[in-house]
């Protein structure tokens, strides 16, 4: 009967396993952006247990950022997506303001938002910006936020000319 029950447990083991590896797999495809492939998912998972994220080089930082913004906004992990706002902020370029502003305003990040739209004020970032794939994004798929912005800059031009 012991041998049974040893049977039964490794059994009951490899169940568990081969479901959590269905559940992860099933969830890999349907709700994880295909970008952000299985080092995002597997960054996701390893937050969700240490709640910590690992050291990366800038680049990637700022892309797994992205992507794991991303799913905490989705999942209401707010200490995450607070972690990944931080990071974004902190790694803003030319290379990806447009790209942050798109997901800022995607995901409703007052903070996210205002840091990239101050990037933006700046008019060697706005030039080199315009001239990315992520600006073409952002004029085709976010209208009123383009509309906000060139607000903003207007409104900041205006109060150059006033004061000199």
């Amino acid at each position: 009967m012991h041998s049974g029950s040893a049977v039964t447990g490794f059994q009951g083991r490899a169940f568990r396993r081969n479901e959590r590896e269905h559940h992860l797999r099933g969830w890999h495809t349907d709700s994880w952006h295909a970008t952000s492939g299985v080092q995002g998912l597997v960054r996701f998972h390893d937050f969700i247990y240490t709640d910590s994220l690992p050291e990366m080089e800038v680049q990637e930082e700022v892309t797994m950022a992205q992507h794991l913004f991303e799913a905490a906004d989705r999942y209401d992990m707010q200490r995450l997506k607070l972690i990944c706002e931080d990071k974004l902020c902190r790694h803003l370029d030319v290379s990806n303001a447009a790209t942050t502003l798109v997901l800022a305003e995607q995901h409703n990040c007052q903070g996210l938002k205002d840091a990239c739209i101050e990037f933006l004020k700046s008019s060697d970032a706005l030039e080199g910006v315009m001239a990315t794939d992520g600006f073409e994004h952002l004029t085709r798929s976010c209208h009123a936020l383009v509309k906000e912005l060139m607000s903003k800059l207007t409104t900041q031009s205006r109060k150059r000319k006033l004061s000199t």
